[in-house]
């Protein structure tokens, strides 16, 4: 085989991107540029859905979906460094088929080793985004006033009870209550206008 006819298989077997170019998509995806990563995948979304649908033999509408989870999957580890340049194609493949069988509960149809791979991959890739969630938070929560910092602790992390906080405080219960509200609503508007959140 030559060198021509072998980076032709590679590129094949890779959405089209010779290594640099997969370099360069995890590059822009890390800084927050979707649109090579849309154009690439968007145009092999169709036959990647209609090999999952024979593969796993289910739906139209469910193939869809399966694919869809997948990529969005695909990104995530595409943006944390866990997907490397290989075979991209049946990488993608086997991953939609795993969550087909998560879906399922059927995970035993896996062959030992790949079922190790995936349930480590997804568990780094959720682990990691709970990860960054919770920073947000704290971060929002510094930007607090001391008080509602003071009540956070109280309630959320000692696990006080607002009666006992009421009791601490010398309030009310009632002012208690309206306090905790308006501490959520600050939270959600604050992390809403972080536009990962929908709250």
């Amino acid at each position: 085989m030559n060198t021509y006819t072998y980076i032709k298989q590679e590129v094949a077997k890779n959405f089209g991107l010779l290594p640099q170019e997969f370099e360069m998509l995890c590059t822009r995806l890390r800084e927050g540029d979707n649109s090579l990563f849309e154009k690439i995948y968007l145009a092999h979304f169709k036959n990647c859905q209609i090999y999952i649908k024979r593969k796993v033999n289910i739906t139209f509408s469910e193939s869809y979906d399966l694919t869809m989870d997948t990529m969005i999957d695909f990104r995530k580890g595409l943006i944390k460094g866990k997907i490397a340049y290989g075979n991209l194609e049946f990488l993608f493949t086997r991953m939609a088929y795993y969550l087909h069988l998560k879906k399922q509960k059927k995970l035993e149809l896996l062959d030992k080793k790949e079922y190790a791979y995936f349930e480590s991959f997804s568990s780094q890739l959720y682990d990691a985004e709970k990860e960054e969630k919770f920073k947000d938070v704290e971060r929002v929560i510094e930007t607090l006033s001391k008080d509602k910092q003071e009540f956070i602790e109280l309630h959320f992390v000692k696990k006080m009870k607002l009666t006992e906080i009421a009791k601490l405080t010398g309030e009310s219960n009632a002012t208690i209550r309206k306090r905790k509200q308006r501490i959520i609503e600050a939270l959600k508007t604050k992390l809403s206008k972080n536009h990962k959140y929908n709250l």
